[in-house]
Formats: C-alpha cells, sequence, structure tokens
C-alpha cells in the first residue's frame, strides 16, 4: 500500500512540474532587478523611488521577454544596452516597463551608467521605446 501510494504521489508530483502546464497565449514583458537591501528611498519603495543613484538603484536590470514557446528575449542587450559581468559606466537599471495596445512597442524606464572609482555623478530616470519584440526581430 506504502509502494503504491509512493508511486501515486510520484506521479501527482510529475504533472505539477510539467512545463506545458503553465502555457501562455501572449509573450510576456518584465524586467530583473539587482536586490535592494533596504526598503527606504529606493527603487521599489514607495517614496523616493525617482532617484537614480547608484546606491539606491543598483545596476544589472534588463527588460525581457517570454514568449508563448517558452523562449526568452533580452531586449535590452538586444538594442545595445547594458553589460554582463561586473557593471561598469555602460550599466543600466529597468523598471516599469508598458506595453502599446498593439503588443509593437514598449515605453520604460531607464537609467544609463554607473560611477568608476571614487567619481559622484548624478544620474537620471528616462523613458525610452522599444519596437521590433518578435522573437526573430532586431529590437530598436
Amino acid at each position: 500500500m506504502i509502494k503504491r501510494l509512493s508511486g501515486l504521489s510520484l506521479l501527482l508530483l510529475a504533472q505539477l512540474s510539467d512545463p506545458c502546464a503553465a502555457a501562455i497565449d501572449y509573450p510576456i514583458a518584465f524586467v530583473t532587478q539587482v536586490p535592494i537591501p533596504q526598503d527606504f528611498c529606493t527603487l521599489n519603495s514607495t517614496f523616493c523611488n525617482h532617484q537614480a543613484g547608484i546606491d539606491i538603484t543598483g545596476r544589472g536590470g534588463d527588460l525581457w521577454m517570454r514568449y508563448p514557446d517558452g523562449t526568452l528575449k533580452n531586449l535590452t542587450e538586444a538594442a545595445g544596452f547594458g553589460q554582463t559581468g561586473l557593471q561598469g559606466n555602460n550599466a543600466i537599471q529597468v523598471r516599469d516597463p508598458a506595453v502599446h495596445w498593439s503588443g509593437r512597442k514598449i515605453i520604460f524606464s531607464m537609467v544609463t551608467g554607473a560611477p568608476t572609482h571614487y567619481q559622484v555623478k548624478k544620474f537620471y530616470w528616462q523613458l525610452y521605446e522599444m519596437s521590433g519584440l518578435g522573437k526573430n526581430d532586431r529590437s530598436e
């Protein structure tokens, strides 16, 4: 009896982890962000979230698209923004994507750049518009 129960539970777990169970009909646009340990005057806090300093927003986020077949595309990287690994002068942080009703373009907020060794610089959130959202399209 125990053997039969464990077999049934394994079958149930296999059904729960089936990737087809989470099928989607339309692409999903989302951002990734570096975790910020504080919650006062930071990127995702209620107040002061308009500031773009490196200490309160971090760098290393990207704008992504997940297509119905499960593939992912890094839209900011495809458009030439950001960098991998050490986040230096070309680093970015992304937030607030808003997809146009047609589904052919996205407006999002992005801050670019990071201070190098012992520099104090001002950074600002700016709006960007991106098209070419298809899986095989060139993002612009």
